[in-house]
């Protein structure tokens, strides 16, 4: 009879995603903040605002935005973590929030989650008062600086003494940064396009020494949003500008080499305005899906309107979108897009707001999704879209992403003009309609010995049609059984695999060393575990015990319902306390690793 070294723990990695089925999608959650809605006055009755956000795994959010400091003094950066319900998570950064400085003011308008969870930051940097200057800024997960990066975890462009400002980025396949704003004063200002090396330095095979300039008009040019192609041409959308009938920016879009050089047979020479362009228009987002790209923004009609449009990668509307390629959208006198998301529903979301325009005028925040053939999607709302009031004011969205469970969430700025004066954050979650793909799995058993079987079921969401395994040091070592049972004969610690897939989409969750097959000979089958956690289950912090001594210090990850890391730290014997206050409710993974300790142990959150 075999022998096991540890207590066999029944671990089952649960798949916690609720179902919306039953749900209105554009139905406010009332799980999230206050009915729905969030709203953070982080700098006492000054001006804030949330630019853009990003959802990680574990349903945490990270926003970037900007905020005033002193009595309406120097505008500063910041990065703010928040909890799935809402709340701020104040183990992260200072109390939840990181700011940044990087001269007189500083503008943090894009953020993006790296695959190893680092946080890269864009936007725009005062030097001086009179010197702006684009930058990227990395920060590791637990929003420390990244001192690897540029110059202590920053770089800042040196392209010309005068006024030079980022709003976007892309991240090439091999890791390079690319950046779009405008560069220049009034009639001089044209679009700009900056290179970043994965290391932060400047890339000076890009344009001309890491700077590509574009003069599309007589004055006031810009670049809002970015994206790659890919055979790595890099489009921009933003605006241009016209003198006749009338002075006014009008949209226009750019598209580049890989070198930075223009695409002379995209548009004209490289710089498109579409036919349909005739009148004050913006260009605020550009994405590229399975080299089509989508634009979105707003032109003044009679009133303003939102357009969603898609193109080819040689210019030409595609005629099987919405009519002729072109989605126009009014609501009120003042509507605007500012986002464009495609969800893992292969729907189109946009956001902004709609509204009254002047200074007194009330706009809310604005929700729109679309079907891939550019019609507006009636299941949302019914209407295909909606709209939220924050405050009486003027209320803005300028992102929206979709959760993994499917749930979308917007999030900007809410007006305080005739109250406080100040614009505080504010946030809104919605219900969906819609199941994501989404792979998980459990297993009866994580640490077994030599020549035992380990039974996996599958446990991703339903729309699941066929299930690849591959089952490190395990017999069979892949298989695309539902549920498949695996003999595991020599010793050591595995990883398992499963790629899920609805017949177009496909879910990897890829769980490192998540077996431990021991060599039993000889070894009491009474033995105890090497480590104990209480109380379990817990609420807000957890003591770890160990039997015996142990390495001087102790790897500890925690792993949340679906698989994926929420909390990493490293203990000694001496300080074993964790605060899991920010945990949400339910079952948790705890796995200890030391060279001489690896021990997985389930950890319940009530």
């Amino acid at each position: 009879m075999k022998k096991t070294l540890f207590l066999v723990l029944a671990v089952t990695i649960l798949l916690v995603l609720k179902q919306n089925a039953h749900a209105q999608a554009g139905q406010l959650d009332v799980s999230f903040g206050e009915d729905g809605i969030v709203m953070y006055d982080l700098s006492g009755d000054l001006h804030e605002t949330i630019w853009d956000i990003a959802i990680l795994e574990d349903a945490t959010s990270l926003s970037c935005g900007t905020i005033n400091v002193g009595d309406w003094g120097t505008t500063d950066g910041f990065l703010l973590k928040l909890a799935d319900n809402g709340s701020v998570v104040e183990s992260w950064g200072n109390n939840g929030m990181v700011t940044f400085d990087l001269g007189e003011d500083t503008y943090a308008y894009k953020v993006e989650i790296l695959p190893d969870n680092k946080i890269l930051v864009c936007g725009t940097a005062y030097v001086t008062a009179s010197n702006s200057e684009f930058f990227v800024a990395k920060f590791n997960p637990d929003g420390s600086p990244d001192v690897d990066f540029g110059m202590n975890g920053s770089f800042i462009s040196a392209h010309a003494n005068n006024n030079d400002e980022g709003y976007c980025m892309a991240i090439q396949n091999d890791g390079k940064i690319v950046m779009g704003g405008t560069t220049g004063y009034g009639t001089g200002a044209q679009m700009m396009f900056v290179r970043i090396n994965p290391d932060g330095t400047i890339d000076d095979t890009f344009g001309m020494n890491g700077y590509s300039t574009v003069n599309s008009s007589t004055q006031s040019e810009n670049i809002k949003g970015i994206d790659v192609m890919s055979n790595g041409n890099i489009v921009g959308a933003g605006y241009s500008y016209q003198s006749d009938p009338v002075w006014v920016e009008i949209a226009a879009m750019v598209m580049l080499h890989e070198n930075g050089s223009p695409v002379t047979e995209f548009g004209n020479n490289g710089i498109l305005i579409p036919d349909w362009v005739d009148s004050f228009s913006y260009m605020n987002d550009v994405e590229v899906k399975d080299d089509f790209i989508y634009i979105t923004g707003w032109i003044q009609e009679v009133d303003n309107d939102i357009f969603l449009a898609k193109l080819d990668a040689n210019g030409i509307f595609d005629p099987s979108f919405a009519t002729d390629g072109l989605a126009l959208f009014n609501l009120n006198i003042i509507d605007n897009a500012f986002d464009l998301y495609f969800g893992s529903d292969q729907k189109i979301y946009l956001c902004g707001n709609t509204g009254s325009p002047g200074v007194g005028g009330s706009k809310e925040f604005l929700l729109l999704r679309y079907l891939p053939d550019g019609n507006i999607d009636t299941s949302l709302n019914s209407t295909g879209h909606v709209e939220t009031e924050i405050r009486v004011d003027s209320d803005a969205a300028f992102s929206v992403k979709l959760q993994a469970d499917g749930k979308i969430v917007l999030a900007g700025m809410s007006s305080g003009l005739t109250t406080t004066q100040g614009n505080n954050i504010a946030l809104v979650r919605y219900l969906n309609d819609f199941t994501p793909l989404y792979a998980g799995f459990s297993a009866s058993d994580t640490i077994i010995c030599q020549e035992e079987y380990v039974m996996f079921t599958d446990q991703s969401t339903t729309n699941a049609v066929s299930w690849d395994w591959y089952f490190e040091g395990g017999n069979p070592e892949t298989s695309d059984e539902q549920n498949p049972t695996i003999y595991y004969e020599i010793a050591g610690v595995f990883d398992v695999r499963l790629v899920i897939s609805d017949g177009t989409n496909s879910d990897t969750l890829l769980m490192e060393d998540f077996m431990t097959v021991n060599d039993c000979t000889g070894i009491d089958e009474n033995m105890q575990q090497q480590v104990r956690i209480f109380p379990n289950p817990a609420k807000n912090v957890i003591s770890i015990e160990f039997e015996t001594a142990t390495d001087n210090t102790v790897n500890v990850s925690i792993f949340h319902a679906q698989g994926r890391i929420v909390m990493e730290e490293t203990i000694t014997q001496g300080n074993s306390v964790l605060n899991v206050s920010n945990l949400q409710k339910g079952i948790y993974i705890v796995r200890l690793s030391a060279p001489s300790l690896n021990e997985t142990v389930k950890l319940v959150i009530e």
